[in-house]
């Protein structure tokens, strides 16, 4: 690939430290990784990236919480669950705050931030709430 386009915007743009920071990062990102021209355009604004994938140790979980007050069940996911069930019960979340107090009945432990989201995601499709209907049954 040929990135000479990048570099006449970096000098182009030199009067602006906060934009040439950004294309460097940009240019740099895109001859290590090679993204799509909206993602570099959209780092070059300085927007957030999408989720990726890290090599970092942090476990994260998807969990599936039980109202006692009306027997619904909330499903989502963390990198701190202890953390994040304390903020559910004291009501500082509020898709759950009307059905405390909340219990947690599943969790699962995922290496990565994309991988959880994915499996949150799948959970709470059809397919996966027929899996979460098994789990379910088994406790």
């Amino acid at each position: 690939m040929h990135f000479s386009h990048l570099s006449n915007l970096t000098s182009q743009l030199s009067f602006y430290p906060t934009i040439e920071n950004n294309v460097n990062k940009c240019y740099n990102t895109l001859r290590y990784k090679a993204l799509g021209r909206r993602q570099v355009a959209r780092l070059a604004r300085g927007s957030p990236r999408r989720i990726r994938h890290t090599n970092n140790m942090k476990k994260y979980h998807v969990y599936l919480l039980l109202s006692q007050k009306d027997n619904r069940t909330y499903l989502g996911s963390t990198d701190n669950l202890e953390r994040r069930l304390i903020e559910h019960n004291n009501g500082k979340t509020q898709s759950t705050r009307n059905r405390r107090p909340l219990k947690l009945i599943y969790s699962e432990e995922i290496d990565t931030l994309l991988g959880a989201r994915q499996r949150e995601k799948y959970l709470k499709s059809r397919k996966g709430r027929k899996e979460l209907k098994k789990i379910f049954e088994n406790l």
